[in-house]
């Protein structure tokens, strides 16, 4: 059975869904799901997108099957570090996703969804910007289990420059990042949100050969769902490329690593 490794519920502020409604879904699409609420701990936020995992835990427990998980989506900041490797060594997560969406070591309100980011920077010096926090966030969180959406700013500037991601101008750092994860074996994540088009299908076959001889193999499929009727969204898109590029599209359970289809 495939797994969509990212999808938000009753715990994510921004999500439109709950868990019953997920469950029903996914029992009608004949997939499984890892439930990843959202924990971004900010110092310079308000707690919105905090939980207690205790009644998270309480919640959610009698959902988990062979189909349904109960993971994390951690909004990756340097001043979050020892929270976050407390809560995952507490508590009985499947998978544990990290993000990076907003500087990992900016203690403003900048976030990559806001507009200035992208008005302030050239395409090309935002692209950096981005991969060299992503270095940073994946050196000092070696406990994730996968590294979520690497083309987070094309959802936020295609406006401006289309979604274009400047590949030749970041290729360094992304072979960088991408030789970190697999050292580590940190999965990475095939963010389905955009693979409605057929331009960002080809950026992704771009990062995910790149990705491929970097030495990665494994990666996840997250619709990055926020209503139960976004699960598994463009997952046929996702598996032609694992296919194609010859990959391991892989879940988690009790965070081990599990073979869900060899390319």
């Amino acid at each position: 059975m495939i797994i969509d490794t990212h999808c938000h519920g009753d715990f994510s502020p921004d999500s439109g869904t709950t868990m019953q409604e997920l469950v029903k879904e996914a029992k009608k699409r004949k997939i499984g799901f890892i439930l990843t609420d959202h924990m971004d701990l900010h110092g310079y936020m308000d707690d919105v997108f905090l939980f207690d995992p205790k009644e998270y835990f309480e919640a959610l427990e009698k959902y988990r099957s062979d189909e349904v998980g109960i993971g994390i989506e951690l909004g990756l900041r340097h001043e979050a570090k020892e929270f976050y490797e407390q809560i995952t060594r507490e508590y009985p997560f499947d998978f544990v996703l990290g993000s990076a969406h907003s500087p990992y070591r900016t203690y403003d309100d900048l976030q990559y969804t806001h507009r200035r980011l992208y008005e302030g920077m050239s395409l090309e010096a935002c692209y950096r910007y981005y991969w060299e926090n992503i270095i940073h966030a994946i050196e000092e969180n070696p406990y994730i289990d996968a590294f979520s959406h690497v083309d987070y700013p094309a959802r936020y500037h295609r406006d401006l420059h289309g979604g274009e991601i400047p590949f030749e101008s970041i290729e360094d750092l992304m072979i960088r990042g991408f030789r970190l994860m697999v050292s580590l074996g940190i999965s990475l994540e095939i963010n389905t949100r955009l693979l409605n088009e057929e331009y960002f299908v080809g950026q992704w076959g771009t990062i995910l050969r790149l990705y491929k001889e970097c030495g990665g193999r494994d990666v996840t499929l997250g619709s990055d769902s926020h209503r139960a009727d976004q699960l598994g969204r463009n997952f046929s898109t996702a598996l032609m490329l694992v296919k194609d590029i010859g990959l391991h599209a892989v879940s988690y359970r009790q965070r081990k690593k599990i073979i869900l289809l060899v390319g």
